[in-house]
């Protein structure tokens, strides 16, 4: 990445927020400490160690605060005790930058879990930003070393990321893209006898993605993350269909409202505000417990 991408306390920022070094699949077989993932951080990004460590230690109590509201309510209190999960038990995330995300869905479950269960859950998320599913492939080995009990997966919105403007130049195929879902699903369900639920990603929103992205060197376009999401729900009819909750107004509680899609997605068009991943979170969590 070029550094003058990074030129902004805001991209700064951004950037920390969506990369988690310790996913990455080289430093996953020879990890380093956290300070040095730290370090690493602050030289790609121009910044010192400590101020790295702020911003991450701040995104991770903002995640506590959501969880703690969020387990101040009975719905959603209910919601954790009814979750099908002993002690032991490991729920494992794969996929790309909205579930890498410090302040993502998979990092308020997780948080949420905690604070309410009190026999031990262990969560480990191995989502790296900018992944296709051609990626989680890549990374089976680093899967099946965490002994998942039970493995959540919203994957396929960079494999139809185009590159040079172009949408020839794009990721991975759909056939292609078909082909490693189910070759995910062998492995995790016959191989190592997990559990495995696929989430569908969200929509996008294509006004704001061409806006954002018109100097940039990728896009995307909303309906071929539609055909992904439309390919999720054909081979797997049990998926978690993110992308038709939001694209209908999303809504988790009667008393809640109705979230319109804006509100839901980022400037860039494609990752989601922190209120869109409060919102997977609560769809997760209903789904994964059977209370919606």
């Amino acid at each position: 990445m070029s550094a003058t991408l990074l030129d902004t306390p805001e991209a700064r920022t951004r950037f920390i927020r969506y990369t988690r070094v310790d996913a990455w699949s080289l430093l996953r077989r020879f990890p380093v400490q956290a300070e040095a993932q730290h370090t690493l951080l602050a030289e790609i990004v121009g910044v010192t160690l400590p101020s790295v460590q702020a911003l991450v230690a701040a995104m991770e109590r903002s995640v506590q605060d959501v969880a703690r509201q969020l387990a101040s309510e009975p719905p959603y209190r209910d919601a954790v005790a009814a979750l099908p999960l002993a002690a032991g038990d490991r729920l494992v995330a794969l996929g790309d930058s909205i579930t890498a995300d410090r302040l993502g869905w998979f990092e308020i479950l997780g948080a949420l879990v905690r604070i309410v269960r009190e026999e031990e859950v262990l969560t480990s998320n191995l989502a790296v930003s900018g992944g296709t599913t051609t990626d989680l492939l890549e990374r089976l080995d680093l899967l099946g070393e965490e002994k998942p009990t039970w493995v959540l997966v919203m994957a396929g919105t960079n494999d139809v990321r185009c590159h040079a403007g172009r949408a020839e130049y794009r990721m991975v195929s759909l056939r292609e893209t078909e082909r490693n879902l189910h070759s995910l699903r062998r492995f995790v369900v016959d191989e190592l006898g997990a559990r495995l639920t696929f989430l569908t990603p969200p929509p996008i929103d294509q006004a704001r993605v061409d806006s954002f992205a018109h100097d940039a060197k990728v896009s995307w376009r909303a309906s071929d993350v539609a055909d992904i999401a439309a390919l999720i729900r054909r081979i797997a009819p049990d998926s978690l269909d993110v992308h038709t909750a939001f694209s209908s107004g999303y809504s988790p509680r009667a008393d809640d409202g109705e979230a319109r899609l804006a509100e839901l997605l980022d400037a860039d068009g494609v990752h989601l505000t922190p209120a869109g991943q409060i919102a997977v979170a609560k769809l997760v969590l209903g789904y994964l417990s059977g209370t919606t």
